[in-house]
């Protein structure tokens, strides 16, 4: 049933027939043609400021395209160098990841492993990933924290960057898009791995968003476990993302999700999913594959799209997913710009692939807060940090507690 779903999808998405016409499968098991207009959108969309109205021109929402926008020479995706400074502080350079080896786990049950993906060097992206880990600490002081590693603390950054592998610098030169080499190492120093990518073209672009997403198949020995969260780089971590991650490894389901927006322009968010496996990943194996055949790949919302298409699919398939959501309401009925772009409730879409799982909606505690209008209009730090409740995660609650353990460094 799964393999029928990903392949009805994504013909009819290299087709260019995109968010009205790729069929979903529903609760009832059959599928429909999902993606009804929301019509309410066109009314809203105006009077929204033009960061809300940037992200509304996403491929999800208005591409109908045709062709593809790199075929034929779509970019290769090559992570030919990984390099990560151990305890000791010797520089460890390998073909292969590093961090998720036992010997630097941070948990002592799992690899923990967040990643990014970082090109350019627009400062509004350098600067925020910094202070992306000034977020962890000052949640960390919000909340009354000692412990020396906890949180996010106990996930290794994974960074992965642009590189021109040296067996193609004589034919294209330098890469397009690299990172300053001063920052490469100020991220080393901070105890991020960096893994260097080629993309086989002169330039780095947007293709660069698909990177991150090779964690999901990253294989480990057998009997070993891999935990990881798929971010944006110039996030800010606040509270109601930190215990919905929380809440969400002491769940042990297998994947999640979080719709805390309001509004979902498709059912996974690029920037705010995670999953952990334990050996070889089978779900997984052949993604490295499907990115680099994608037809759609320089384009905003290119990341989103592909989700939607090979990944959410599989997700689901597992039969283990934990959703946080935010209460429907005004931003839904206006927002979503279709009917069911969140896929919700999540156990009616699991059953329509494979029944009898567990996939789970949860909802926040309402006195721990998402920003969501804040942290989507990219408000910098200092501008969370005056408003402290964003990161009150009020631990002292029987769900706090749970929460403050599970994101520790002993929590199993």
């Amino acid at each position: 049933m799964m393999k029928s779903v990903l392949i009805r999808c994504s013909v009819l998405s290299f087709m260019g027939l995109l968010s009205l016409s790729c069929a979903t499968p529903y609760g009832d098991g059959q599928l429909k043609y999902k993606g009804r207009t929301n019509y309410l959108l066109q009314f809203a969309k105006p009077l929204t400021p033009q960061r809300i109205s940037d992200v509304y021109d996403h491929t999800i929402v208005k591409s109908y395209r045709v062709k593809s926008d790199c075929q034929p020479f779509c970019p290769q995706v090559d992570a030919w160098q990984y390099q990560f400074r151990g305890s000791d502080g010797e520089l460890i350079v390998g073909s292969k990841p590093i961090s998720s080896k036992k010997k630097y786990w941070k948990n002592e049950h799992e690899a923990r492993i967040l990643v990014v993906s970082l090109f350019g060097k627009n400062p509004i992206y350098l600067k925020g990933m910094l202070d992306f880990f000034e977020s962890l600490r000052f949640l960390k002081e919000v909340n009354h924290i000692q412990d020396p590693v906890w949180g996010y603390e106990t996930f290794t950054f994974r960074v992965y960057v642009p590189r021109r592998n040296p067996k193609r610098l004589a034919f294209l030169g330098e890469i397009g898009g690299a990172l300053p080499e001063s920052y490469v190492k100020q991220l080393l120093e901070l105890g991020c791995e960096i893994v260097y990518v080629d993309n086989a073209q002169k330039n780095v672009k947007l293709d660069a968003t698909f990177w991150r997403f090779l964690i999901a198949a990253e294989e480990m020995p057998e009997g070993e476990k891999i935990r990881y969260l798929v971010r944006d780089a110039d996030w800010k971590l606040t509270a109601g993302e930190a215990f919905a991650v929380g809440e969400w490894i002491d769940s042990n389901i297998r994947f999640h999700r979080m719709n805390l927006n309001g509004a979902c322009i498709a059912p996974v968010t690029a920037s705010l999913w995670g999953g952990f496996h334990v050996g070889k990943e089978s779900l997984f194996d052949d993604l490295h594959t499907f990115i680099e055949s994608y037809p759609y790949r320089l384009e905003y919302g290119d990341d989103e799209l592909f989700i939607r298409d090979i990944i959410w699919p599989r997700m689901k398939y597992s039969g283990s997913v934990l959703t946080h959501y935010d209460l429907s309401g005004w931003k839904t009925w206006f927002g979503n710009p279709f009917v069911g772009s969140c896929e919700q409730p999540t156990q009616k879409y699991c059953d329509a692939i494979k029944p009898g799982g567990v996939c789970e909606d949860r909802l926040l505690p309402d006195d721990v807060i998402f920003p969501a209008v804040a942290l989507g209009m990219r408000a910098t730090l200092d501008e969370l940090k005056a408003d402290p409740t964003y990161f009150d995660m009020h631990l002292e609650t029987e769900r706090g507690k749970r929460v403050r353990k599970a994101l520790s460094v002993d929590h199993k």
